[in-house]
C-alpha cells in the first residue's frame, strides 16, 4: 500500500447533533444532482449511463471531484448510493482505486450542497479528507456512501446471535452491500477487488454494521471504521460469545474504533467489548482504539477523526496511537437515561385520572410564552403510534402542534408510543433558523410513553437558554426542565 503518513486533525469542537433523520428532516437538500433508479429488484444492476470507459452521463462534475447516484433495491425499498470519484480518476488507467463503503451515506459528501448551509457542521466531508490525503501521499480511493435512511433501525442492527430475526435485517444488508452494490461497483469503476484496498465505515448505527460487515465478510473488508458504534444492541457476554466464535478466522479485519464520552456517546458499552476482543484472542496489531472523554454523539468528532480512519485504511496502524492496548474511562458518568423500573410506576395501576389526562403529554407555557408550542419525537420502533388511535403518528421537524387548553397555559399533545426521544419547541423550521428567525427549544429529553403518559413538562427557566453554533445560532436550547403528573386545572 501507499506510504505512512500523519494527517492533522482539526480541532475538536461540540456541535449539532447528529439524529436518526432523513436530510429532508435535517433541512438538507438531496446529496447528488440526478439518480437513475433500477426497475428490477435488489440484487440486480440498476439501470445506469455509466461504463467502464469512463462516460458518465447522470451526476455533475465538481472542482472537487465527481458525484452521481445510482438507485438499488433492497427489501422492496429504493436505496440511493452516492458515488464519488476524483478530479484525476481515469477509468482506463492501469492504476486502480480503492473502495470506502460509507453507511449513512446521505451525511457524507457535501458536494451540491446548498450555499446557504454551513457544512462543517452538517456533514462529515468524507470526499475532502480523501482529496486531502491524495494530495499528501500516493493513496487514491473512490467513496461509495450509501443512504441508510429508510429502516435504518433494521438495516444497521445485526443479530449477532445468528438468529434470523425480520426486525433486525443487518445480517442481509451487509451481504446486499457486498453482493450487490460492491458486484456493481468493482465491474463498473477501476477499483481494486481485494480485501486489503476495500473498507467499510460508519457511526453510532452505522459503526455497529460496518463492524459486523468487516467481520462477517473479511474477505471483502480489510478495514473498518467503527466510530461511536451502538454496542448496546447486545449483551456483552453476547459479544464475547460472538468475537468468541470468529477469533480463529483467517484474515480477521483491521478495526480503527473511536469512542467519545463514556455516558453521552457509549463509551460505556465500547470500552468493556473492545477490551474484551483483546481478551479473547483478536489479534492486537488489528485493533486501535481512540478515546475522546469529552467526545459528544455528533457528526464533528466523527468527521474530525476520519483522517485517522484514512490511515488506518492505509496502513494498518495509526502513529498517534498504539495498537491492541486495553482502554479505560477516567470520567465515568453512566449515561443519563430514564430507568423507568426504578423511578416511576410504569403499570401505572393505581392511576385514577381520567383517559383525558392519561392519554396525552403536557407543555407549562405559563413562563415560556411561546406563541405556538410543539412536539417532535424520534428514534425507538420503526413505527410510533398514537395512543389514542393506534394509527401512525409523528413527522419532520417540528412534529406536532400541540393544542391549548382553553383557558390556560397548557398544551397538549396524544402521548406517541414507541420513540425514545422527545422535544418541545417553539415550532420555528431549520429553513426559518438558516434565515435567522430565533428559535427556542428543550434539549433533547430521553422519553417512555408509559413514563411520560399524563405527565406535563416545564422548562427551568432559572437556567439559560444555550445558543447553537454556526447555522444554529438562532436557536436557543433550555438546558433543563422537570417532569411532573399533571392533575388538570388546579
Amino acid at each position: 500500500m501507499g506510504p505512512d503518513f500523519v494527517m492533522e486533525l482539526p480541532k475538536r469542537r461540540r456541535m449539532m447533533k447528529f439524529s436518526e433523520l432523513s436530510l429532508e428532516e435535517r433541512g438538507l437538500p438531496p446529496v447528488a444532482t440526478e439518480r437513475k433508479v433500477a426497475e428490477s429488484e435488489g440484487g440486480d444492476t440498476p439501470t445506469t449511463g455509466d461504463d467502464k470507459d469512463g462516460k458518465k452521463e447522470d451526476g455533475k462534475k465538481e472542482e472537487e471531484g465527481f458525484c452521481e447516484t445510482k438507485v438499488f433495491k433492497f427489501d422492496d425499498i429504493e436505496r440511493e448510493v452516492y458515488i464519488w470519484t476524483p478530479d484525476d480518476y481515469d477509468a482506463k488507467s492501469s492504476e486502480k482505486y480503492a473502495a470506502i463503503y460509507e453507511l449513512d451515506g446521505q451525511t457524507a459528501l457535501s458536494v451540491n450542497l446548498s450555499s446557504k448551509y454551513d457544512n462543517s457542521y452538517q456533514v462529515w466531508n468524507v470526499s475532502e479528507h480523501v482529496r486531502s490525503m491524495m494530495a499528501e501521499t500516493d493513496n487514491k480511493a473512490i467513496i461509495v456512501a450509501i443512504n441508510t435512511t429508510d429502516n435504518r433501525t433494521s438495516d444497521l442492527f445485526p443479530d449477532i446471535t445468528g438468529a434470523d430475526n425480520k426486525e433486525k435485517r443487518g445480517r442481509e444488508f451487509a451481504n446486499f452491500i457486498c453482493d450487490t452494490i460492491m458486484l456493481y461497483i468493482q465491474e463498473n469503476y477501476n477499483v481494486y477487488t481485494d480485501a486489503e484496498h476495500t473498507a467499510i465505515a460508519g457511526s453510532s448505527l452505522g459503526g455497529l454494521e460496518s463492524l459486523y460487515a468487516a467481520i462477517e465478510h473479511s474477505d471483502k473488508f480489510g478495514t473498518a471504521g467503527v466510530l461511536s458504534p451502538s454496542l448496546w444492541a447486545a449483551e456483552e457476554e453476547t459479544w464475547k460469545a460472538y468475537f468468541d466464535s470468529k477469533k480463529n478466522s483467517s484474515g480477521l479485519p483491521f478495526l480503527y474504533f473511536y469512542s467519545g464520552n463514556y455516558g453521552r456517546d457509549g463509551g460505556c458499552f465500547v470500552e468493556p467489548v473492545y477490551n474484551a476482543m483483546i481478551d479473547g484472542g483478536y489479534p492486537k496489531d488489528k485493533l486501535v482504539f481512540n478515546k475522546n472523554e469529552k467526545g459528544e454523539h455528533f457528526v464533528p468528532y466523527w468527521r474530525n477523526v476520519y483522517p485517522e480512519f484514512l490511515e488506518a485504511m492505509f496502513t494498518h496502524k495509526v502513529s498517534a496511537l498504539e495498537c491492541g492496548v486495553k482502554v479505560t474511562y477516567e470520567d465515568r458518568t453512566p449515561p443519563d437515561d430514564i430507568t423507568p423500573e426504578t423511578s416511576v410506576d410504569t403499570s401505572r395501576e393505581n392511576d385514577t385520572r381520567p383517559e383525558s389526562i392519561t392519554n396525552y403529554i403536557f407543555y407549562d407555557n405559563s413562563e415560556t410564552k411561546w406563541d405556538k408550542v410543539y412536539a417532535y419525537w424520534w428514534g425507538g420502533e420503526d413505527i410510533v403510534k398514537n395512543k389514542i388511535t393506534g394509527e401512525e403518528y409523528g413527522g419532520p421537524w417540528p412534529g406536532e402542534l400541540m393544542e391549548q387548553i382553553e383557558g390556560t397555559d397548557i398544551y397538549r399533545v396524544a402521548v406517541p408510543v414507541g420513540p425514545d426521544g422527545f422535544i418541545f419547541s417553539s415550532g420555528v423550521t431549520d429553513e426559518e433558523v438558516l434565515n435567522g428567525t430565533i428559535a427556542y427549544q428543550t434539549v433533547d429529553l430521553p422519553f417512555n410513553s408509559d413514563v411520560r403518559s399524563g405527565q406535563i413538562y416545564k422548562i427551568d427557566m432559572s437556567k439559560e437558554p444555550k445558543a447553537g453554533r454556526g447555522v444554529e445560532k438562532t436557536k436557543y436550547r433550555y438546558p433543563e426542565g422537570t417532569w411532573t403528573d399533571y392533575y388538570g386545572n388546579e
